[in-house]
């Protein structure tokens, strides 16, 4: 029973590790296309792209049209806040290591905690 905690244990960390190290990746990847000012002609490339056929049926293409220029001026005024993201950014993926660890922390505690409730009331003590 041991042996199982700390096997599922350890997949737990694999799995944990993996999906912080993309999130890492695709913040890196984020702040790099924010520094580089392509961050706001890539949400305006998505936003005034096209309609989807599936979805066309269902919405009016005048309030379609409505909705992309009021999300091209938003996008417009972000332009201006782009700078202070790309800042920030450049703190996701040290902060994203630390929770990493927090969680790591966290999930050893636990195991450790099972394996010692598994261990029996006479070796306890």
């Amino acid at each position: 029973m041991k042996t199982l905690v700390w096997t599922v244990c350890a997949l737990l960390a694999l799995l944990w590790t993996g999906a912080l190290a993309v999130v890492g990746q695709l913040g890196a990847w984020l702040a790099e296309v924010v520094a580089s000012g392509q961050a706001t002609d890539l949400a305006t490339a998505a936003v005034m792209g096209p309609l989807p056929e599936a979805l066309a049926r269902w919405i009016d293409p005048l309030w379609l049209q409505g909705l992309q220029a009021a999300l091209a001026q938003g996008l417009a005024g972000l332009t201006e806040l782009w700078p202070s993201v790309s800042g920030l950014l450049s703190w996701l993926v040290p902060l994203l290591w630390l929770v990493w660890a927090l969680g790591l922390v966290g999930l050893l505690a636990l195991a450790g905690g099972l394996h010692w409730l598994l261990r029996g009331p006479a070796t306890r003590r």
